[in-house]
C-alpha cells in the first residue's frame, strides 16, 4: 500500500529524526520541482535531443542528494524514536525517492548514451586501420555508423588526403576518423553503460567461477566479449531454459553431410545474431581433426576488431 504523505505526517516525523524549520518539507517540494523541471532536459541530453545541458541541472541533483544523505543520517542516530508503522513507511518513502536520485545519476548509462557529463565536446577522434577488401563506404557504415554511407565516405577520403590509387584491397591504410556523438546512442540493449569505446562489449563474470577480493572476478572488456565468443560457439539448444531454441543442434555422423551444414550454419548465425555486441559471423572453413568435425569461423565486435575461432562440432 503506498503512504499517503501529508502534512502532519511530514512536520511529525521531521520532528522525530530532529529535521526541523521545515527543511524536510523544503526537500520534498524541491525534488518534484526537479523531477518536473530538471529531469527532463538530462533525458533529452544524453537521448540525443539536445547537444548541450546547462550546469545548473546537475548542480541542484547534486544538492538533494546531499541532503537526502543527511535525513538518512538523522534517521540512523534517531531511530529508536520510529516507534510507530507510518514512521517506517516514510524511511521507506525517503529511501525511495534517494535510490531515484542516484538512479538519475546513471542517466546516461541506462540511456546508452556516448556522453558521460554536461561537458560534453560532441565529437570523439580516433584512428582506423583498413581492413582487407574494406571500402571507405564501408568504413562510414560500419565503423562510424552512418546513416549516410553513401555520401560521407568522400569526407574520409578527403580528411586523409586518399584518392582511389592510394588504397587497394590489401587494406593496411591508417585513417584518422571523427564522429559527432552528439546523437549517437548505440542500440545495444545487452549493454548498460557508456557506449564509448571498448565499454561496447559490456562487462560479465567470468564463465569458470573464481574470487577476487571478496568478491565474484570480472572479466575486462576484451575477455569479456571473448567468452562471449566462445560460449556462443557452444552453446547447444536447450542449454538456456528460457530461449530453448536458442544454440545448434546434437548430431550424430561421420561426414560432413551427416552433419546437416546449412541447418548448423544456420543455427550458428541465429546464435551469433542474439548478441548485439557481435556482427558478421562467417564460417571459414570446416575440416576433421582426427574424428572430430572442425568448424572455423570469425566474427566481428561493434568496433570493427576480427576474433578468430575454432569449434568442435
Amino acid at each position: 500500500m503506498a503512504i499517503t504523505v501529508t502534512q502532519d505526517l511530514v512536520d511529525d516525523f521531521s520532528q522525530k529524526i530532529g529535521f526541523t524549520g521545515g527543511r524536510l518539507g523544503q526537500y520534498l517540494d524541491s525534488y518534484f520541482d526537479f523531477v518536473q523541471d530538471n529531469y527532463p532536459f538530462i533525458i533529452n541530453f544524453f537521448s540525443g535531443k539536445t547537444s548541450t545541458l546547462e550546469a545548473i541541472h546537475f548542480e541542484i541533483l547534486d544538492d538533494l542528494i546531499e541532503e537526502s544523505e543527511q535525513i538518512s543520517q538523522a534517521i540512523i542516530e534517531r531511530d529508536y524514536l520510529l516507534n510507530v508503522y507510518l514512521d517506517w513507511e516514510m524511511v521507506s518513502y525517503l529511501e525511495d525517492l534517494k535510490s531515484e536520485l542516484f538512479t538519475v545519476v546513471k542517466t546516461s548509462k541506462f540511456l546508452r548514451s556516448s556522453k558521460t557529463n554536461f561537458n560534453f565536446t560532441g565529437s570523439v577522434e580516433f584512428n582506423h586501420v583498413l581492413n582487407q577488401n574494406q571500402t571507405l563506404e564501408e568504413v562510414a557504415k560500419d565503423v562510424l555508423l552512418s546513416p549516410n554511407p553513401e555520401n560521407d565516405w568522400l569526407e574520409i577520403a578527403q580528411r586523409n588526403d586518399l584518392d582511389e590509387l592510394d588504397y587497394t584491397a590489401e587494406g593496411g591504410n591508417e585513417l584518422a576518423l571523427s564522429v559527432n556523438l552528439a546523437s549517437r546512442n548505440v542500440n545495444v540493449v545487452g549493454v548498460i553503460d557508456n557506449i564509448i569505446g571498448e565499454r561496447i562489449h559490456g562487462l560479465d563474470i567470468q564463465k569458470q567461477i573464481e574470487f577476487l577480493d571478496d568478491d565474484l572476478k570480472v572479466l575486462g572488456f576484451s575477455d569479456t566479449i571473448f567468452q562471449a565468443v566462445v560460449i556462443l560457439a557452444n552453446l547447444m539448444k536447450g542449454d538456456v531454459p528460457e530461449f530453448s531454441d536458442l544454440g545448434r543442434k546434437a548430431f550424430v555422423g561421420k561426414s560432413s553431410s551427416a552433419l546437416g551444414f546449412s541447418s548448423l550454419a544456420r543455427d550458428l548465425v541465429e546464435t551469433f545474431s542474439s548478441d548485439d555486441t557481435l556482427a558478421k559471423f562467417t564460417i571459414e572453413n570446416t575440416f576433421f581433426k582426427g574424428t572430430d568435425f572442425t568448424l572455423s569461423f570469425r566474427v566481428n565486435t561493434r568496433l570493427d576488431e576480427i576474433i578468430e575461432q575454432n569449434v568442435v562440432v
